[in-house]
């Protein structure tokens, strides 16, 4: 072997040397995974009686929206199963920050979106989403819909719906920023107080509440505001009156309304008229999520503020005082109030009770 040819094989071999470095693949070496601009959508939750395989498809036409009306670059889902099950992680309850943020890691992305699609009957759907940044585990952006409406629909209504989310249309998760004092310009029965967040037990903490409540699992909060009484019928009124908002019920079929343990679809019964004796003082009723959610919307540009339906994280936290372990929304002893009790079992027997206690109405 002549000088040449040796000096040939020794510039290539420092070629390549120097080219294992550059790329990074050397022994214990991994490469670097750039998450800026990538996201993940998990499968959506299937609940009350939603097929897998139709919240997988659901799951599926969000990514594919994603992909064409965002700049992120979506990972697709045989990729994020893979990894996810190589990092064995948990996505039923995988719900506190940290576990967000080792997730984002193990799939290189910087952006989650997850959430819950429900099905009662065959035409009727609600869903909810989350959007997640991995960098600080929290909740950058939440939104939530329902609809009566076909299948195809309701797809349509995701893809609508995870578009929002991405481009910050709904109102961010961390709190209701609505104060008494703008709120008294436009109604009279609205309190927002002020709830300190914190981390709770969230879901079937005494083993005898539904399936879709277990496992019981962790959640975190930041400060927020709730509503301290129910909307009222003279609230919404107000609403109907100054935007001829017209409900869903109105439009399609009416309210339900229990009679003999039974429930029961009357197309006469309205808001305005639910079938029993109402004023103005009284709790709205015959409304659907997308009815609340008008109200909220136009609250907020009455007020200037923020206003939002609470997420069920949030509901269930300011029900419990703060997340407390309490079994009731009055704490763990006996109630001082009217509920469902003993006398209404005589008039509904098939309505779980609180066994054992009869307040006499």
């Amino acid at each position: 072997m002549n000088k040449t040819t040796k000096a040939f094989q020794m510039l290539v071999f420092t070629a390549l040397l120097t080219q294992l470095f550059m790329t990074g693949v050397w022994a214990d070496e991994k490469p670097v995974i750039k998450a800026a601009n990538k996201i993940a959508v998990l499968d959506f939750e299937a609940r009350f009686g939603l097929k897998k395989e139709t919240a997988e498809a659901f799951s599926e036409a969000l990514r594919q929206e994603v992909r064409k009306n965002s700049t992120y670059e979506v990972l697709d889902r045989e990729t994020t199963n893979k990894l996810l099950a190589g990092q064995r992680c948990d996505l039923s309850t995988c719900t506190t920050g940290d576990c967000f943020k080792d997730m984002g890691q193990s799939l290189g992305v910087s952006k989650i979106v997850t959430g819950v699609v429900s099905a009662f009957g065959s035409v009727s759907w609600n869903m909810s989403f989350q959007l997640i940044d991995t960098s600080t585990g929290k909740m950058e952006n939440v939104a939530e819909d329902e609809c009566r409406c076909s299948i195809e629909k309701m797809f349509e209504l995701g893809q609508m719906n995870v578009t929002r989310l991405l481009k910050g249309v709904t109102t961010p998760a961390i709190s209701i920023t609505a104060k008494r004092s703008d709120v008294n310009k436009v109604l009279s029965g609205t309190d927002f107080i002020p709830v300190k967040g914190g981390c709770f037990k969230m879901g079937d903490i005494f083993g005898d509440g539904f399936d879709d409540q277990k496992p019981a699992h962790e959640v975190c909060l930041d400060d927020f505001y709730m509503g301290k009484y129910d909307i009222t019928r003279g609230d919404f009124r107000k609403f109907v009156e100054a935007t001829g908002y017209k409900t869903e019920g109105e439009e399609s079929g009416g309210c339900f309304y229990l009679q003999y343990a039974q429930w029961f679809m009357d197309i006469n019964k309205i808001w305005a008229n639910p079938g029993y004796p109402q004023d103005d003082n009284h709790p709205v009723v015959c409304v659907t999520y997308r009815d609340a959610s008008a109200y909220a919307n136009w609250l907020s540009k009455q007020t200037g503020k923020a206003v939002r339906l609470p997420t069920e994280a949030e509901w269930e936290y300011a029900a419990r005082s703060g997340g407390k372990d309490y079994m009731y929304s009055w704490g763990t002893g006996s109630p001082s109030g009217n509920i469902a009790d003993e006398s209404a079992k005589k008039v509904y027997p098939g309505k779980s009770i609180l066994e054992g206690y009869d307040d006499g109405f």
